[in-house]
């Protein structure tokens, strides 16, 4: 059966956080049937000239070579034919796996019961944190209610692999590939498209800070239908990369033949260009290797330098974006939860995310979260205060809820964590908030 995104194909959350890791599967997709193509052309048209000098056979000896020929390219034809057919399906494996799980995210958010009130809401926050922090594969059991707290839907093989394969799309994007590729490998029915994307990154990489530019050029070839459109000098970088090595190696005659082979044929106005080619052409003027590999280092012509340009032409191929949906999204969630409150040590709240010490300092630059209805918690409990359990305030202004004040009783003293004051319990007095 066919699978269709149904009513769920104008759900911006997932357009939003599932785009790049389809379009990247989608580019390799069009890289490798634009390469194939080629090279099915190429093997046509030789078995065609083949077949056409069949006219010019006399003898039987002549036919017989020509028909094993044939029949060799033929037979070549077919298994490379057959290897095509092999990896497509691979593709086409790989998106409809990625569209039956976001169907499947999607029908879940979709049936899923609302919460009713606030508190309700701040409930099943309390129990996906609880859930994430314990790594169980339910949410607890105390903090469902009938008809308002949704059911142990949010599945752990479901949503821990949708956010493990984003993370790794963001470790991607910014660079990390090996972590990347440990992350995919860790996933359950990992997407193997994916992973060949990050191997084939990690071996031009490599390549690269070993000096070896012959996979790197053979990537960008098979990609310049793309990369053109995007203006990249990826393929001007390399050469100048390469006049580096010549240089570096003393090889400096070979050098300047290079530079005038590969290296004139950029407009005036080109100034990324003029300013490389200038501080390339520097190099000839170092007299020794030590020199010359630190020129280069200065002015960022050497090994770890085309490495960071083939990262961004290679995020320019695969229209992987800065900042990713992931940081977005978490940027998003703190924002959410961000209030003054969690940079005041006096008020700060264990249960907190953002009062953390780590994503407190992280979320600092992040505006803070505007919230029509407010929930109040309290400072010594971290339960909510309501009805049931209504804030107390004790005579320094400071305020608990009634549990609260059980638990930081004692001999019918209140002892106020906060100051270290000490009150009778008849003194505090309960709160009412318009």
């Amino acid at each position: 059966m066919p699978l269709q995104m149904k009513k769920y194909d104008m759900c911006s959350d997932i357009e939003l956080t599932e785009r790049m890791g389809m379009k990247a599967v989608f580019e390799l997709f069009n890289k490798s049937y634009r390469v194939n193509h080629r090279e099915l052309e190429k093997s046509t048209n030789s078995l065609k000239q083949m077949i056409d000098k069949a006219n010019n056979i006399r003898t039987s000896g002549e036919a017989v070579e020509l028909l094993g020929n044939v029949l060799s390219a033929v037979k070549g034809l077919k298994r490379k034919a057959d290897e095509i057919y092999s990896e497509e399906l691979d593709f086409v494996s790989s998106c409809k796996k990625r569209i039956a799980h976001l169907v499947e995210v999607a029908e879940l958010e979709e049936t899923a019961p609302k919460p009713r009130t606030q508190a309700e809401k701040f409930k099943l926050s309390k129990a996906v944190e609880s859930f994430i922090a314990d790594g169980e594969s339910t949410l607890p059991s105390q903090t469902r209610t009938t008809n308002t707290i949704p059911p142990p839907h949010y599945d752990k093989p479901v949503f821990s692999a949708r956010f493990n394969r984003l993370l790794a799309e963001h470790l991607f994007a910014m660079g990390h590939y090996q972590s990347a590729l440990a992350l995919v490998n860790q996933i359950h029915d990992c997407d193997k498209i994916f992973v060949r994307i990050i191997e084939e990154a990690i071996a031009i990489r490599e390549a690269l800070l070993h000096g070896e530019t012959k996979s790197a050029h053979k990537w960008f070839n098979e990609s310049n239908f793309r990369l053109k459109h995007s203006e990249t000098s990826f393929d001007f970088d390399l050469r100048i990369f390469e006049f580096y090595l010549l240089v570096r190696d003393d090889k400096r005659m070979e050098a300047v033949a290079h530079a005038r082979q590969y290296l004139n044929n950029f407009q005036e106005s080109d100034h990324y260009r003029r300013r490389r080619l200038g501080q390339a052409m520097v190099l000839l003027i170092m007299r020794t290797a030590d020199e010359v590999k630190e020129k280069a280092k200065q002015n960022e012509l050497n090994e770890e330098w085309i490495a960071k340009r083939f990262h961004l032409a290679l995020m320019s191929f695969y229209s992987f974006t800065s900042p990713t949906p992931f940081l977005l999204t978490v940027r998003a969630g703190m924002s959410a939860i961000k209030t003054p409150f969690c940079y005041h040590d006096e008020s700060r709240n264990p249960n907190c995310v953002v009062c953390h010490p780590l994503i407190n300092r992280y979320a600092s630059s992040l505006v803070f979260g505007h919230h029509d209805q407010s929930i109040l918690t309290c400072y010594q409990t971290g339960l909510i205060m309501d009805d049931n359990n209504p804030p107390m305030a004790l005579p320094n202004g400071y305020v608990y809820s009634q549990r609260g004040i059980e638990q930081l009783t004692k001999d019918g003293y209140v002892h106020c964590p906060r100051t270290n004051e000490v009150f009778e319990v008849s003194q505090a007095r309960r709160v009412f908030i318009l």
